[in-house]
């Protein structure tokens, strides 16, 4: 917005400028100008597309970790029911240890 504002600004100035001191610039300056509003369509544009790509790439992103968020939940419940399995099985296996002798 700032870099908009200053290139109108500059634009001004340079119109103003050699319109009253050169005359016969006048169409000069307009074209300048009008060049000057092409390539800051054209940058525009440019940033556009890439503010598009960054926020494709960002939601392709927040998927991926919400996924890899859900995989580890689903392992920690695994973990959590190997450990409680093998608590269960020591303890039968004390018991069946105990009653064998």
């Amino acid at each position: 917005m700032v870099k908009l504002f200053f290139f109108f600004f500059q634009s001004f100035l340079f119109f103003f400028c050699l319109s009253t001191i050169f005359p016969f610039f006048h169409n000069f300056d307009e074209t300048y100008i009008l060049f000057q509003l092409r390539e800051m369509e054209v940058e525009l544009e440019e940033e556009r597309k890439l503010r598009t790509s960054a926020q494709a790439a960002k939601r392709k992103l927040d998927s991926q970790v919400s996924e890899l968020e859900g995989q580890l939940e689903n392992a920690n419940k695994i973990k959590e029911e190997g450990t409680s399995l093998h608590n269960i099985f020591t303890f039968f296996k004390k018991i069946f240890i105990k009653t064998d002798c």
